[in-house]
């Protein structure tokens, strides 16, 4: 007599059958490929933020929105580090090139 009880699946075995692992790990390195693509622009238009920096009281907010930016950035990276992207940035972070000497 053949037993035909519903066995529970686990996570692993749903996304083994349903492929979401591979598409989480394909949002994953979408995330944090956007993330190094905004450092890249942002690293581009640098000069321009650096040259308003020179304009009294420009600087301190400049530092802060960058700052803002950067955080937002982290959490969109290690989001996609949690669903398993395995981007290997190219551009250097736009916070620490720009105020690395802050």
């Amino acid at each position: 007599m053949s037993d035909n009880s519903i066995k529970d699946l686990s996570l692993e075995e749903i996304e083994a059958v349903s492929g979401g692992f591979i598409l989480d790990r394909l949002l994953g390195s979408a995330l944090q490929a956007g993330v190094d693509v905004s450092n890249g622009l942002l690293n581009a238009v640098a000069p321009i933020g650096q040259a308003l920096n020179l304009i009294p009281g420009v600087a301190p907010i400049h530092y802060a929105g960058d700052k803002i930016i950067a955080g937002i950035q982290s959490a969109v990276s290690q989001t996609g580090t949690l669903l398993g992207g395995n981007y290997t940035p190219t551009q250097p972070s736009h916070f620490g090139q720009e105020w690395s000497n802050s």
